[in-house]
């Protein structure tokens, strides 16, 4: 409710205007739980200190007892568990239902008669309804997916009041940036106005053994739809730097979590302050809708709109004019894994296979220790599809950057292929064959390993934990800073990789030593 504002139930119960709050995945009824306790604490404080009369109290409490929560579960059991955490907190007249939010028949909200005037909700991650709503239920959806977040997400704009109705989501990072999930995101920017995006700190649910990478979207309903997307407002991205414990569960020691709870509810959604604001735990910056909905990709991440990375994207651009695309001479593109029987060991196979996760180090380097290798027919017929193709886009050549394109722990590691021997790359990596004559390869890797092009690459891949990606295309867009020659980007590459040598080196010779240190403590 700090987001959403903390009095609003409260306001809207003792105004007797009304609200209607659900949860349509309501789990065991958590969000439902605290917001009516919050409620029930707010106005017993007002009646105490004589704001409101007593019988302004006691209508409230009965209101925020019995007319105002509702929540929905598919699951039986939990919904009742639900039931038995809300009767238990107070609640006098349970609204909570054993429904499948998604079908037409759901009691507790509907698009065909939309009263709700706020959503809170988790709604279940990775589940797949493509074959469990009926030809109505689908009905109900502008978007056809069988992503069960992506069809929540349009239920609760078309059940919420029009002109006023809000609500409130946790979701997957993926939903904000894939490609997939794409017209999704027009719609709704079409429907709604999307208010705020709140990057949540990654042990967010860890506690509860859930690793994957989360924001809130905070979107209220629209009127009428904007498919022209004629209005034109500021919209808070946000990233929270904390939320007062570790991964674990513990509180982290001396975090004043009342003095980041107060400043999220007072500064991070006030756009008058100014455009790019910090505060306890946390960083804004606003954008313009219209920036949205202009970028063909319509994302909603906050990496993604991070206005320091974007504006110097500007900067060295407008001095080079230079990317990805304009000095690879070869169309940028992943490579293509053969199948796992074609693998051989080394002294059977001719060409090896570069994988991402194994042969390529996070130092630069292209790793061969048993690795995989294939055959010299098998390598043939890659070279014949590359011939018939007219592209040779999947065998690599000597002085080739190849990068490691999807995964967590391996996306953006990159190498320069320097051995004399065939190699292919399997379909994790995107080879770059860049133009020696405008940028040194070796210069080109490591300001994609760890320079801006590594700043940039954490921008534009997409998908959430364990499933992310960077795509030919992203690739392609990646600026270049060409420095002043050849020779000043040797230079600075060359000291990049003395410095990292020696580190092994001295990493090794620790090693060495605990080794040692060990030995002798086994014979104390």
């Amino acid at each position: 409710m700090l987001i959403v504002g903390q009095r609003k139930i409260v306001n809207a119960v003792i105004s007797g205007s009304g609200i209607k709050i659900l949860d349509p995945a309501c789990g065991t009824g958590g969000f439902l739980v605290f917001l009516m306790q919050d409620a029930l604490k707010q106005i017993t404080e007002m009646h105490v200190a004589r704001d409101i009369t007593r019988k302004t109290f006691e209508n409230a409490k009965t209101a925020i007892k019995e007319e105002i929560f509702f929540g929905s579960d598919a699951n039986e059991g939990v919904a009742a568990s639900a039931k038995m955490n809300m009767i238990i907190a107070g609640d006098g007249h349970t609204n909570i239902q054993h429904e499948d939010s998604l079908a037409k028949t759901a009691i507790n909200w509907s698009v065909d008669t939309p009263d709700c005037d706020l959503i809170l909700t988790n709604p279940p991650f990775g589940t797949s309804e493509t074959d469990s709503l009926s030809s109505k239920d689908w009905g109900q959806f502008d978007i056809r997916s069988g992503k069960g977040q992506h069809l929540f997400l349009q239920k609760m704009v078309l059940s919420l009041k029009p002109g006023s109705g809000e609500f409130c989501t946790v979701i997957d990072e993926g939903v904000l940036n894939t490609e997939s999930a794409a017209s999704l995101r027009k719609w709704l920017m079409a429907q709604c106005k999307l208010k705020a995006v709140f990057n949540l700190p990654p042990e967010t649910f860890k506690p509860n053994k859930i690793n994957v990478k989360s924001s809130l979207l905070y979107f209220e309903r629209r009127e009428q739809p904007d498919p022209d997307f004629d209005d034109i407002y500021k919209v808070t991205v946000c990233k929270l730097g904390s939320l007062g414990y570790h991964g674990s569960g513990d509180k982290i020691r001396g975090y004043n979590l009342q003095k980041f709870l107060h400043e999220v509810a007072r500064d991070i959604l006030d756009t008058s302050k100014t455009d790019h604001r910090k505060g306890y735990h946390w960083e804004a910056f606003d954008i313009l809708s219209s920036d949205i909905v202009s970028d063909e990709t319509y994302r909603f991440d906050y990496k993604y709109w991070n206005t320091e990375t974007r504006n110097r994207i500007k900067t060295v651009y407008s001095k080079d004019k230079t990317t990805i695309k304009d000095i690879n001479t070869i169309p940028t593109t992943r490579g293509k894994s053969p199948a796992a029987e074609n693998y051989v060991d080394e002294q059977e196979g001719y060409a090896v296979v570069i994988k991402s996760g194994s042969n390529i180090s996070k130092q630069g380097k292209v790793i061969t220790v048993d690795a995989d290798w294939i055959e010299k027919s098998i390598y043939d017929e890659f070279v014949e599809q590359a011939r018939v193709a007219g592209e040779n886009r999947n065998l690599i050549e000597k002085g080739d950057v190849l990068l490691s394109s999807t995964g967590d722990g391996t996306l953006g590691k990159a190498a320069v292929f320097d051995l004399d021997v065939p190699a292919i790359a399997d379909g994790h990596i995107t080879i770059i064959r860049p133009n020696k004559k405008t940028i040194d390869p070796f210069y080109l890797c490591d300001y994609l390993r760890s320079g801006f092009g590594a700043i940039q690459i954490d921008r534009l891949y997409t998908g959430s934990t364990g499933m992310i990606e960077l795509t030919p295309d992203q690739v392609d867009s990646i600026v270049i800073d060409l420095r002043k020659d050849k020779k000043e980007q040797k230079s600075l590459s060359k000291k990049i990789r003395d410095l990292e040598d020696k580190y092994l080196d001295t990493l090794e010779k620790a090693e060495e030593i605990i080794s040692e240190a060990n030995q002798a403590l086994k014979e104390i």
